[in-house]
């Protein structure tokens, strides 16, 4: 006979299994049938751009946004979805007065390119717990972060272009990621303001 311990055991790992397997399952369907949203609208409304000290001597530009959001993430809610990060991600290449380097050498042959550096910076950034919070709409929304200029200047850079990305969390299985809005055109940035 087996002891009672034995039994508790036996039924413990037979449990855990089943879990384990239905856990998977959970994964893989909510992984096979990825939900997807509308595309919305971003509208930049006004760029800030001022001469910001960081550090004692060292100025560097540093930038400030006002949007114009509409967009509806409520599809992206099923089941297994437990909350969604929505952020606000500003992308811009530096430009050619750029402190950074901006050359490097070719592996093969000594060839000398000219390579610069791309810039994703978020500015704005949301958690939605609910699906009744996921319909952003946003008139004159702020950044929640300071854009600060890794080239330490931000005239002369390529035009930007803003994107809401957003982040799936779900209770179980992978994230998953995708873009929920891009701005419509691209938007030079201005000189910078004394502040």
């Amino acid at each position: 006979m087996h002891s009672s311990w034995n039994r508790v055991s036996t039924i413990f790992s037979h449990a855990s299994t089943a879990l384990m397997v239905l856990l998977g399952l959970v994964a893989a369907t909510s992984y096979l049938t990825l939900p997807s949203v509308e595309p919305g609208n971003i509208e930049i409304k006004n760029v800030h751009v001022y001469v910001s000290l960081l550090e004692a001597y060292k100025p560097n530009e540093a930038a400030s946004l006002r949007f114009d959001l509409d967009v509806d993430l409520r599809p992206l809610f099923t089941w297994n979805t437990k909350q969604l990060f929505v952020y606000l991600v500003v992308d811009y290449l530096d430009g050619p007065n750029t402190t950074l380097p901006s050359s490097s050498t070719g592996a093969g042959e000594g060839l000398v390119y000219s390579k610069r550096p791309g810039n994703e910076i978020v500015v704005w950034d949301r958690i939605v717990t609910r699906e009744r919070e996921a319909r952003l709409r946003i008139e004159a929304g702020k950044t929640k972060y300071t854009l600060r200029a890794v080239g330490k200047k931000f005239f002369g850079a390529e035009p930007f272009r803003a994107r809401l990305m957003y982040n799936i969390m779900p209770w179980v299985g992978i994230l998953s990621y995708g873009t929920a809005a891009e701005s419509k055109t691209a938007m030079d940035w201005p000189r910078p303001k004394s502040v």
